[in-house]
């Protein structure tokens, strides 16, 4: 059987009205419930007819339509309005746009008029019944949020103190009945600087691993937790290094598909589901027990329950010999005192090593010699320091990156001084060649110019000229004092004062040191 529409009609002339309700066929699927001649007694109508559509005219008494119409839609949103009226003007065709009306209907309203606009309403209000009351839509739409809302009592049943039997039978509402009586809870984490679409790919593939994994057991529920992911087993007919080599499995082609560390932690087995909560606290403590320094990365939480956390000191003299070694030691150097360091911290056999002091003092070693160079840390590390040296569950590990970071800044140091050293003389030289004639140049001047010292700025000169700054200016003279003497006329004491000489003598005496030659005989010879 079709749903009947119902309508109310409001116009403040009753024989509109009477027009409008005779043009409405019994057969349309339309029933008109009551008529109004105005705003208010059309809002009580409304209140307690509860009808499908409103036709109300624009222009009537104390509330007009367009008023009506933004009260229907703030306080009755789900019920359709159309306008009729005798002015057709644009500014009401606007509010009537702005305020989601389905019609605007101009008098007088024919049959066909009434009929079309009943017809292509009746379409869309069918399409809405159909998609909000579709038994196998509706029935659809609840499997498919199934897993959402087993999930959520599971999430609801992390954080309290007392589970009921109320909480846990809510899972045979959804279809979900637990088998045996032996269970473990997994806490599963890993660390990305990812956006969240990248992200969100990773965790898909993932819980998809996860998923394939364990699949040949009878219960297995994955679930979010922020960035943690829980997964809860059956363990009924399970060992615990079953567990353990699954999970190794995916740790493993996590790390192949996008090279990610996991890291997981994981509870001891429970019997009761009333128990959820304190399985997740068991296996979140075993999983914070990763970031130590001697266990791996699965913990499990029976083999640290009764370990004592112990802080890994270091020394001043150690945190010396790191300072000093890794700064200007050779490589043979660096390899034994990482060995040195090693070997000499001893480690309790029935404890866990908190490593966090240790690392923060490496990190400060490592910040203070990059500043000490006016080094960004960022320019040679993209990663966080802290996080990457706290991943690590070896102390060797930790010495060796922190080494190979302390060379990459001395590397850097070295090529950023060659560079600035380079673009220094090759601005230096420019000044020269551009200022040769000038006699009061000399290595002191343009120490001051350029703001270096002079011992600086003889080992750029040697080091990058293979010579002497004196040699050099001496050279560049000399050069074009041989090329002013073979092409000029130009008298030697003038050339002199050319090429930066006010003595003339000294310039002979340079010149003929320089050639061989005194400046006349220079010239004699290249006439000749």
């Amino acid at each position: 059987m079709e749903k009947i529409y119902t309508i109310i009609l409001v116009d403040d002339e009753d024989d509109v009205r009477g027009r409008l309700v005779s043009k409405i066929s019994q057969n349309s699927n339309f029933k008109v419930l009551g008529s109004a001649s105005n705003g208010y007694d059309a809002l009580e109508l409304i209140e307690k007819l509860s009808p499908d559509i409103v036709i109300t005219d624009i222009k009537m008494p104390f509330i007009n339509g367009i008023e009506l119409t933004k009260i229907i839609r703030r306080d009755f949103p789900k019920i359709k309005i159309a306008f009729v009226s005798g002015y057709d003007e644009f500014e009401y065709a606007r509010e009537a746009i702005e305020l989601s009306v389905v019609s605007f209907l101009m008098k007088p309203v024919t049959v066909d008029d009434i009929n079309e606009f009943l017809s292509k309403l009746k379409t869309k209000l069918d399409e809405e019944h159909s998609f909000l009351y579709d038994e196998t839509k509706l029935q659809n739409l609840y499997d498919a949020s199934k897993p959402i809302l087993v999930e959520n009592i599971f999430k609801s049943m992390l954080y309290q103190d007392k589970i009921t039997d109320d909480t846990i039978k809510q899972f045979k509402f959804l279809d979900i009945f637990f088998t045996g009586n032996k269970f473990l809870l997994i806490n599963l984490m890993f660390n990305s600087s990812d956006d969240i679409a990248a992200f969100e790919k990773k965790r898909i593939f993932l819980n998809n691993l996860i998923e394939t994994s364990f699949n040949k057991y009878s219960f297995v529920k994955s679930m979010r937790l922020n960035k943690n992911t829980l997964i809860l087993i059956n363990a009924s007919n399970l060992f615990i290094r079953d567990v353990e080599s699954i999970l190794y499995e995916i740790i493993i082609r996590m790390n192949e598909f996008s090279n990610i560390k996991l890291q997981v932690g994981v509870s001891d087995i429970f019997t009761d589901l009333k128990e959820f909560s304190y399985a997740f606290e068991r296996a979140s403590k075993a999983l914070e027990a990763t970031k130590y320094l001697n266990v791996g990365d699965i913990v499990l939480y029976k083999d640290i329950c009764d370990k004592k956390k112990i802080d890994l000191s270091i020394s001043k003299d150690q945190m010396r010999d790191i300072r000093y070694i890794f700064k200007h030691g050779s490589k043979k150097e660096r390899e034994d005192l990482i060995k040195k360091l090693t070997t000499s911290t001893l480690i309790e056999q029935n404890s866990i090593i908190n490593h966090q002091y240790y690392v923060a003092n490496i990190i400060s070693f490592i910040y203070d010699f990059a500043l000490s160079l006016n080094i960004d840390i960022s320019q040679i590390a993209n990663e966080n320091l802290m996080d990457t040296l706290m991943s690590f569950n070896d102390l060797k590990q930790i010495l060796e990156y922190s080494e190979e970071i302390i060379l990459k800044i001395r590397n850097y140091n070295k090529d950023n001084t060659k560079n600035k050293a380079d673009d220094t003389l090759s601005q230096i030289i420019e000044y020269i060649d551009n200022n040769f004639e000038d006699p009061q140049i000399n290595l002191e001047s343009i120490c001051d110019k350029f703001q270096i010292s002079v011992s600086y700025m003889s080992m750029i000169f040697k080091k990058e000229k293979q010579t002497t700054f004196t040699k050099y200016l001496v050279a560049l003279r000399m050069e074009k004092a041989m090329e002013l003497l073979k092409y000029k006329t130009d008298k030697i004491i003038e050339i002199s004062e050319q090429v930066g000489y006010n003595e003339v003598y000294y310039f002979s005496h340079s010149f003929k040191k320089y050639t061989g030659y005194s400046p006349k005989e220079y010239r004699n010879n290249e006439k000749n």
